[in-house]
């Protein structure tokens, strides 16, 4: 066996001699080059040839060298063809694994696919799977060229797939087209709201959406066009007369072919040695291809176009004109346009995304109503009066130090006059009402959302979206054995990995969780220790830092919480990829949804953490001021929500502007330094040949933009998330949070647009029914606001204590609030006091209530009363919503079933008209087309219609 291997080897010697120079020796000439039409990856298929009698081959090869280098340059000669597509000096090659089985030519500017690897990253192993995934591409009907430019040390392999295996893998796919029959009915329908006229486009909108500033003006109606109403059915080969198929190319959208090509790669087998491995993912990860994308359908630049002539322009630049850009800030976004041409994955996020924005208006105008009022209420505040007057009590009374005596002093009550003031702003009636109005409004959002979210669904055609047959990981391969499945839905073989293992690697996943959470918590106990030092550092240097000690230390403090929570969120991002690299999930969808929940724990925690302290536990954890240590300290001297305020303040804004400053600046830094590298010729030769000239075919220059991470939206749906959350979790400490993000998402979604449309390479579509996690992240939030919101009113908020004693506590008429709340120390007992402040008076004072033991009582339970009060409605309340309010529209509902009992009768081959016939739910099941639409799984409605004028009600607005 062994000698016949080596006979068929040396027979191939002038092959693989010609791979192994083109890879490694002349990087100008293109990939592969023209060779004989029998395959080097025919040496892989053959037991020993690669991995015994290549040493052999090696030495063959040598000796040969120059007996072959004549017919070497002929093949290169032979091969030297000019660009396809306008490749602007690219050279077309077809190597022997690039040859189509079927010896068809690819269809000019038409890529479906783009797969791209390194020449000099090439090694003789890597070879050989790339030829052999390559041609196993070819033979499942594939149609492939690679072209490489003559300066570049990149291959590019383009992917074509013929009509008749998009028609094979759509059916198999069960992917949706449209009807003939029903498009051409719901076309007609469509006329009287849809007019061809341009002037008549936009007569019956309102007029300030006819303007330039909140509509699209003619020229982009007309480029966007409203989506074509029809209604689907899941593709069946053998009816192809039934689909609005006028021309091949049409049948299939780009998103479509995208998701065809890629269901394909995924399933390929790609190593010859292991029929077990399959998938560009694989690929990818060995480092046989750098990357795999597939491209936009042209350039993003549209300043030389003519707005009047709709066939130059592509969807990209459409939706750079509509959509992705700053001009467009206030217009709506073209949703179908989105879907169409990024799937729904991502039409789904900017949906969400603009109607979140569109929804937070009403709390954020209301929030900045109440700021203003509070504002207002200061100048007419009797406590604040008694605070700030200096002449007489109790704004005269010595207080005692917020933390220990030899880093804080004692101060004179009316010098905390601007920190009450600010404190008072934050903490009044308007705090309830705000409250009261966000839960409500985050309550209602959440379920309308749903709504609109099945709407969008049906629209798209994406309501019975069931959880795609992914491929599994190759990470996961390593790591299993074939066990048999006793589903009975499944009757072949399942990969599965052994139960203890999974169990262990689980494990360790969450003890990873847990010990970088504990950092989170150690690192807020270090703030705690840190703010105390720097009390008693200020309280050196005297002066403006003295005056001024408690705001400057808060101000320090804030920013070193942000440095922190920034630091540690880059930290546990890379931690988190590793330990869900370890728990090795099986399918890439399982692993981004650990990954996300991972992540999105860690977050709340980092970036709610020390505002949860700030706001419900620091001033509440001592009872006498002789009790202070490192972690133990009073409130700030204007009150207890200054310094949660300041936090909030600070985070959010911050990280808005760093957010998207980077978003904004990032992508066009990289741009500034490809341009100067460029201009300097100090070009990577990974770049060199890819931003070398305006006339490279697009799939070409998407090489040079940068990869969605992840599936694409992920960053951008954490960002949300976190940003839910400093809107709903402490909304009654800072009213303004609401306003704040309303502003920046108006920004945000133009920004996000820009990195997609022209930042970005095209992301392979991914089919969602909704945004699916995320919902439920955001419920997660809303409850968890609800309890911060009723804790902070509860047992933080003095509201609540002013209102018991103005109408509770009525024994002692000439006590004010301000006086009910401090209680006097005597600093015998408290030496180290005396040590420090031995002139001071032996009296101090400091705010507290609980040392009226009658009174105090009374007032926690209350306070305990109204948080459980407080809590129980809005659970009650979230709880009816979700109950009375339906998930689905009734009209969506019942449109869902006219649309499928339509799209079976017309599939039985009866004439659909919407204004004139009657349906019928009768349906011969013993016929032939019945046992195919059975045998294909088609969700057809058996239920019958009703009434003629509902018709027109059933269709489906998809592009």
């Amino acid at each position: 066996m062994q000698q016949s291997n080596n006979l068929l080897l040396t027979s191939r010697l002038p092959e693989l001699q010609l791979q192994r120079r083109r890879e490694s020796e002349d990087i100008n000439q293109p990939c592969g080059g023209r060779r004989s039409s029998r395959s080097l990856v025919a040496l892989g298929s053959v037991p020993g040839a690669l991995s015994n009698g290549y040493p052999k081959a090696t030495l063959l090869l040598q000796e040969k060298e120059k007996e072959e280098e004549e017919d070497e340059e002929e093949e290169r000669v032979g091969g030297g063809g000019g660009g396809n597509g306008g490749g602007q000096g690219g050279r077309l090659v077809q190597s022997s694994c690039s040859q189509r089985s079927d010896g068809q030519k690819q269809k000019p500017n038409l890529v479906d696919f783009v797969l791209v690897y390194e020449k000099q990253a090439s090694v003789d192993k890597l070879i050989a799977q790339r030829c052999f995934f390559e041609q196993n591409l070819r033979t499942e009907g594939l149609q492939l060229e690679v072209e490489s430019e003559p300066s570049s040390r990149v291959c590019f392999v383009k992917i074509y797939a013929p009509f008749s295996l998009l028609c094979r893998r759509a059916q198999r796919l069960q992917m949706k087209v449209p009807i003939r029959a029903v498009a051409r009915a719901c076309n007609t329908s469509q006329q009287q709201h849809l007019p061809n006229e341009p002037e008549m486009l936009t007569t019956n909108e309102p007029r300030w959406k006819n303007s330039t500033l909140f509509g699209f003006t003619i020229q982009e109606q007309l480029l966007i066009k409203q989506p074509t109403l029809h209604i689907t059915a899941p593709f069946v080969q053998s009816r192809l007369d039934l689909y609005n198929a006028f021309e091949e190319e049409k049948l299939f959208s780009t998103n479509q072919r995208s998701r065809i090509v890629f269901d394909l790669l995924q399933r390929t087998r790609c190593d010859p040695n292991n029929k077990n491995k399959h998938g560009i993912s694989w690929m990818l990860s060995i480092g046989a291809y750098k990357v795999a994308y597939p491209p936009h359908d042209g350039p993003s630049d549209y300043k030389n176009l003519d707005p009047a002539d709709h066939t130059q322009w592509s969807t990209r630049q459409i939706l750079r004109l509509t959509w992705a850009n700053f001009s467009c800030i206030l217009k709506p976004q073209p949703l179908h346009l989105i879907r169409s041409y990024f799937g729904e994955k991502i039409a789904f996020y900017f949906a969400w995304l603009g109607y979140y924005t569109a929804w937070l208006t009403l709390p954020g105008l209301f929030g900045l109503i109440c700021f203003i009022c509070s504002l207002s209420l200061t100048h007419s505040s009797d406590h604040l009066e008694e605070i700030c007057n200096k002449n007489k009590m109790p704004g005269n009374l010595t207080m005692c130090p917020v933390c220990i005596p030899a880093n804080c002093v004692p101060w004179t009550l009316a010098n905390s006059c601007e920190s009450a003031v600010w404190n008072y702003t934050f903490d009044n009636y308007t705090a309830i009402l705000m409250t009261v109005v966000t839960l409500t409004w985050a309550i209602f959002f959440l379920e309308t959302w749903k709504r609109r979210e099945a709407s969008l669904a049906f629209q798209w055609d994406a309501f019975d979206v069931e959880e795609y047959s992914e491929g599994l990981r190759p990470e996961y391969e390593t790591e299993i054995h074939r066990l048999s499945s006793s589903s009975a839905i499944i009757n072949h073989h399942e990969f599965q990995m052994p139960l203890l293992k999974d169990i262990f690697r689980k494990g360790a996943s969450l003890s990873g969780v847990l010990l970088l959470i504990s950092a989170v918590l150690l690192a807020l106990v270090a703030l705690i220790v840190i703010r105390i030092e720097i009390y008693g550092l200020l309280k050196n240097f005297g002066g403006f830092w003295l005056v001024y000690q408690s705001e400057v230390t808060s101000m320090i403090i804030h920013l070193c919480t942000f440095a922190v929570v920034m630091t540690l969120g880059l930290i546990y991002e890379q931690s988190a990829h590793r330990l869900t690299d370890f728990e090795c999930p099986r399918t890439q969808t399982d692993y981004l949804n650990s990954y996300v929940w991972k992540v999105f724990i860690f977050e709340l925690l980092n970036n709610f953490g020390p505002i949860f302290y700030a706001a419900l536990i620091r001033g509440q954890n001592f009872s006498l001021p002789n009790e202070q240590t490192h972690l133990k300290e009073f409130c700030d001297p204007g009150g207890c929500l200054n310094e949660p305020v300041q936090a909030i303040a600070i985070l959010l804004l911050a990280r808005l502007l760093i957010s998207n400053a980077a978003e904004l600046g990032y992508p066009l830094l990289k741009k500034v330094l490809k341009g100067r590298r460029l201009v300097t010729s100090e070009v990577s030769p990974i770049e060199e040949g890819v931003n070398g000239g305006r006339n490279q075919p697009t799939w070409r220059k998407d090489f040079a933009l940068n990869e969605p991470h992840l599936d694409g939206v992920y960053a951008e749906y954490l960002e949300m998330m976190v940003q839910f959350g400093y809107v709903t979790l402490f909304v009654s400490v800072f009213p303004l949070a609401p306003m704040i993000c309303l502003l920046n998402n108006i920004v945000e979604v133009r920004l996000d647009a820009i990195n997609f449309v022209v930042s970005y390479r095209r992301p392979v579509p991914i089919r969602v029914a909704g945004i699916d996690t995320w919902h439920r992240c955001l419920n997660i939030i809303l409850k968890l606001a609800i309890i911060c919101n009723g804790a902070v009113l509860a047992f933080t908020s003095e509201t609540l204590p002013k209102v018991m004693h103005n109408f509770y506590f009525k024994q002692d008429q000439n006590e004010s609030y301000l006086e009910f709340t401090l209680i006097s120390f005597n600093t015998t007992s408290w030496p180290e006091y005396k040590k420090y402040y031995p002139e001071e008076n032996q009296i101090c004072y400091y705010r507290d209530t609980y040392q009226h033991t009658v009174k105090g009582q009374q007032i926690t339970i209350a306070r305990l009363a109204v948080f459980i009060a407080f809590v129980m409605f809005f659970y009650l309340l979230q709880w009816l919503v979700h109950t009375l309010l339906p998930k689905i529209p009734s009209d969506i509902s019942n449109s869902m079933r006219r649309a499928n009992l339509i799209a079976r009768e017309v599939f039985y081959g009866k004439d659909v008209d919407l204004g004139s016939l009657e349906y019928s739910s009768a349906v011969n099941e013993n016929s032939s087309m019945a046992e195919e639409m059975e045998m294909n799984n088609l969700p057809f409605s058996s239920e019958s219609l009703t009434s003629k004028e509902d018709y027109s009600k059933i269709v489906t607005a998809t592009v």
